[in-house]
């Protein structure tokens, strides 16, 4: 994902955690192959994907002290509420 595993990052914390081993053989494989980069699929495969922007961040006005906006698993049009920041992502938003 090149440039934008820290979307990932911020939506699973605890990935960051999580060994991922050696990747060496993936990126060759990557270059041999001439794979384009995850940029050139989102403008031509997925172009109506919104990648949030730099400012603020994703989720940078949804936490107050250590209090996260929580959807509490509604998928639409459900209440939201704030919860502690379990860090966990899933329902909440929060930033870094």
């Amino acid at each position: 994902m090149d440039d934008y595993k820290h979307f990932y990052y911020n939506a699973v914390p605890l990935a960051r955690n999580i060994p991922y081993g050696n990747i060496q053989d993936r990126l060759e494989l990557k270059r041999k192959l001439h794979c384009k980069p995850f940029s050139w699929y989102l403008k031509n495969v997925y172009p109506e994907l919104v990648i949030p922007t730099s400012e603020g961040g994703p989720g940078s006005a949804l936490k107050q002290g250590s209090a996260c906006l929580d959807s509490m698993g509604h998928l639409l049009d459900g209440n939201v509420g704030l919860y502690p920041c379990h860090d966990t992502g899933g329902n909440q938003c929060q930033t870094e």
